[in-house]
């Protein structure tokens, strides 16, 4: 039998698993039988852990020898009612506790109604004790009659064709989730390319509906001209490609096409394939206007509550054309301008496009870098934008490993829980617990120690200032969401995300695409805990667009109303009302915003945002004065924009606490990196009379974030970004260091200088953690190198092995040092001279007057051996580019 076939087939117990699997690919004689001993019965506390989990049985099938490593074979029952995915704490506190140390094992989880379920082929890798629980992970397959089983079946035909030969790394090949997301995403591309070469080519009728011609053109060739009237077409089809993946995860919840006689959760799990296929001839020659507009508009988008929820598809399925679909809200399929005009694609690149979905397992819960199912994971949606960015590496946004995300965001919140409290037993404890969820570690869920942590979980407040697709925050929600359930033991988990979102969290970026994405992954988190749908909260005001580095507008300051520009707005409007009282504004839009979260009426939404647009503009024109031509600039104004943020505004909860405690507890990133000096230095003369102290022409961006984030911080409060690491030694980088020392508590600091952090940059990168506190002149700092690259996978334990303490006190280059190395460099510069200081001059190397003419892109190298006369001038063309490129 074919491995697709009977990964396609119900769970057929653990001797057929032998037969089928093991046995051809490993070898019967290399297998030594388990015969199915009972772990719960063997071991009372493991069965106590199994309880609370639904498990009702652990097996010892087995054991394979690879590579002189034993690899255990478990068989785990697990009943029915449990959904597995709510229980992955537990479960991988029970994997630990089954596993001896250095071990791996093969685990198989189905349920006890093995002909309703699907289920799960777990290898699980463990590389240190059950104290070092960082190191333990997870990677799955599910499987099953509602799964594609393409990449499962692929993957271990690859190591039936090793007969035998296999080593540990061909397993770890085999479940390697990030090798499927690189060949997902590189497949994405193609189809989405092809969706927008389909729009921008003129005799297709569709071009002319959707460019914009509206810029100045002046002095630009005819190629930039056509690639920026184009961008509204690529921005219509990654809005379109999102559409339909958020729907092939949704698919998995059995929401979409349930028949009229049934249960949410028993729709299609293959809806829109399907969808397709049974369409006519006729709407599938003109697919996306006949039958996915509808769908997203008058049944996604469309409060239906009153009909069941019913909606006619117009398309003729076994059980009829009319089904259940869910009403979504939140926005995602509301129409906008792009949705107007007509767009009609070739049938095949749909039958192409949903036969190239059908491929992947689509899992609707975000992966753990510990805990991984081997398929499609929301995070992609993350990877999609950050890939498809226009021009990505010119905004300087890059994405975030997940590794780096988690370990941020736990170091980042375990500061936060620390914050104040001196006891060094007890910051042990609230260590343990952010990185276990054990809630044995600070004394149970009733300890007074877990009461203050939870009351502090429940009111943190975090922003992430350059959002990008959302991982930092996603990686938070996460974090709160496990640690209070640890504590909390709740059981409506998705009324507890939808707390966490609206209290907790809060976004900005100047991209409306990567807004888009993020709340994508929130809606996509909430969606995963819940067993019928309801409607998604609006995260428009929570999850927004902007400048978060401006707020301000043609030089009026509007983050605070003096006392002048209040007379001045009264004196110029001519009247004193309420209505343009500053107090009295702000609360209203705060009053409004509230109200909008929780809206779910198309009309009642549109009058709160109109409300909201009006209040705002009003708060603008006061902080001016109502200077008249700062009126007529508002009055013409998208609100919300990318040309300034109104932080004390939109976020009023954040900056109008009790107490003077005004500000974020947790400020958090991965700012884009752009040279100041770019575009003939038109972002310097953007920010150079913004008030910021680290502004130097000649330095980053990532720079004025750092002090941003500082401004945006309660006292006390953390940051923690990843960026460049030049600010640390770099000339420009001298105001920066100096305000850390002065201004802030710099707590941890590490290094990857060599070590590549981001797949599409070359830049080398540092984690800096600080609080908004006195400097007690002592950062933990680690550096990694190249025969520590892998450090990135357990930074924890990198950290504790090789973090040293450093005295970070002023201006000077921070340099990462032993304490010996220290005492050196300490002894150096009490008796020596600065070379700055030599009465000699000290010239550079060999520069270019002009880097953009000598250092090109790789576009731009092949642009010019394409329009090369002759092979013999393109071989020297070609030798000449690369001599260049080594030089560089």
């Amino acid at each position: 039998m074919e491995f697709k076939e009977y990964f396609q087939k119900p769970y057929q117990g653990g001797e057929s698993f032998l037969q089928e699997v093991v046995f051809p690919i490993f070898g019967q004689d290399n297998f030594d039988d388990g015969f199915n001993a009972s772990l719960l019965e063997e071991n009372s506390e493991l069965a106590a852990v199994a309880a609370s989990t639904g498990i009702t049985s652990v097996c010892r099938v087995g054991t394979i020898q690879v590579e002189f490593n034993p690899i255990d074979i478990y068989d785990i029952t697990v009943t029915g009612h449990v959904q597995m995915v709510r229980n992955r704490v537990a479960i991988q506190q029970l994997v630990r506790r089954i596993m001896n140390t250095y071990s791996s094992a093969f685990m198989i989880f189905h349920y006890e109604d093995t002909l309703s379920w699907d289920w799960r082929f777990t290898f699980c890798s463990k590389r240190g004790s059950n104290d070092e629980t960082t190191d333990s992970k997870r990677y799955t397959f599910l499987l099953g009659p509602n799964q594609s089983c393409r990449t499962a079946s692929e993957n271990f035909g690859k190591l039936l064709q090793k007969h035998g030969d296999i080593e540990l790394k061909d397993i770890e090949a085999a479940f390697d989730v990030e090798a499927l997301s690189k060949e997902f995403f590189g497949k994405y591309k193609q189809h989405y390319q092809r969706f927008v070469d389909y729009m921008c080519d003129d005799s297709n009728g569709m071009r002319q509906d959707f460019i914009d011609t509206s810029f100045d053109k002046s002095g630009m060739a005819d190629e930039i001209i056509r690639d920026r009237e184009e961008k509204p077409i690529r921005d219509y089809v990654k809005k379109l490609l999102g559409r339909i993946v958020f729907l092939h995860f949704l698919q998995k919840k059995g929401w979409m096409g349930v028949p009229k006689n049934k249960q949410w959760g028993e729709g299609d799990t293959n809806f829109m394939k399907h969808l397709f296929e049974k369409s006519s001839n006729e709407q599938k020659a003109n697919f996306l206007d006949e039958v996915l507009e509808p769908l997203f508009t008058d049944a996604l988008d469309s409060d239906r509550k009153d009909n069941k929820y019913l909606f006619d598809t117009g398309v003729s399925f076994e059980y009829g054309s009319v089904v259940k679909i869910p009403y979504l809200n939140g926005g995602l399929f509301e129409r906008d301008l792009l949705d107007e005009p007509t767009s009609q694609f070739p049938a095949k690149y749909f039958a192409d496009l949903f036969e190239f979905f059908y491929q992947y397992n689509f899992t609707i819960d975000e992966n753990d870098p510990n805990d991984a199912q081997v398929g499609v994971d929301p995070e992609m949606l993350g990877r999609i934008f950050e890939n498809l960015l226009e021009d990505n590496k010119d905004k300087g946004a890059f994405y975030t490993p997940k590794e780096i995300v988690q370990y941020m965001c736990r170091q980042s919140l375990t500061a936060y829980l620390q914050t104040d409290i001196t006891d060094e037993q007890t910051k042990t404890a609230i260590d343990k617990f952010v990185n276990t969820y054990d809630v044995a570690e600070i004394g149970g869920a009733d300890s007074e120690l877990a009461m203050m942590l939870d009351n502090r979980l429940k009111n943190v407040k975090i922003c992430d200032p350059a959002i990008g697709s959302g991982a930092f925050p996603m990686g938070l929600l996460k974090e709160l969401f496990l640690c209070r359930g640890a504590i909390e033991c709740f059981g409506d988990a998705a009324d507890i995300k939808r707390h966490i979102i609206q209290h907790n969290i809060y976004g900005v970026d100047i991209e409306r695409g990567a807004v888009d994405i993020a709340r994508l992954r929130f809606w996509l988190s909430l969606i995963v805990e819940e067993e019928i749908p309801h409607s998604l909260p609006n995260l428009d005001y929570k999850i927004m667009q902007g400048n978060s580095l401006l707020e301000s507008f043609m030089g009026y300051d509007l983050s605070t109303l003096t006392e002048s520009a209040q007379t001045i707005a009264k004196k110029n409007r001519g009247q004193v009302s309420l209505m343009f009282d500053e107090t009295d504004t702000k609360r209203n839009i705060q009053l409004y915003l509230k109200q909008y979260f929780s809206e779910s009426d198309h009309s009642a939404k549109a009058k709160i945002r109109k409300n909201i647009e009006y209040a705002v503009k009003e708060h603008i024109k006061i902080c001016s004065g109502y200077i008249p031509s700062v009126v007529e600039a508002v009055d013409n104004l998208n609100i919300p924009n990318d040309k300034f943020f109104l932080w004390h505004t939109y976020f009023s909860d954040v900056f109008n606490q009790p107490n003077d405690c005004n500000g974020f507890d947790i400020v958090i990133g991965n700012p884009p990196y752009i040279q100041l000096q770019n575009n003939g230095g038109e972002i310097a003369a953007l920010y150079e009379n913004s008030n910021f102290e680290v502004f130097a022409r000649t330095g980053d961006i990532y720079c004025l974030f750092y002090e941003r984030g500082w401004q945006l911080l309660k006292p006390n409060g953390h940051l923690c970004y990843i960026t460049s690491n030049k600010w640390m030694r770099a000339g420009y980088g001298e105001k920066t260091r100096a305000f850390f020392a002065k201004k802030t508590d710099p707590k941890l600091l590490i290094d990857f200088s060599g070590v590549k952090i981001f797949e599409n940059a070359t830049v080398d990168s540092n984690i800096l953690l600080f609080s908004k506190s006195k400097n007690e002149y002592k950062t933990i700092c680690a550096v990694t190198n190249k025969q520590a690259k892998n450090s990135i996978k357990n930074l924890s334990v990198f950290v504790q092995q090789q973090g040293v303490e450093c005295d970070f006190a002023g201006s000077a280059p921070w340099v990462i040092l032993s304490p010996i190395e220290q005492s050196i460099k300490q002894k150096i510069e009490a008796v020596g001279t600065p070379l700055k200081d030599w009465d000699i001059n000290i010239y550079r190397g060999v520069l270019t007057g002009y880097n953009e003419a000598f250092i090109i892109s790789t576009e731009k190298r092949d642009e010019i051996l394409a329009n090369c006369q002759s092979e013999d001038e393109r071989t020297k063309t070609a030798h000449f580019s690369t001599s260049i490129t080594s030089a560089i």
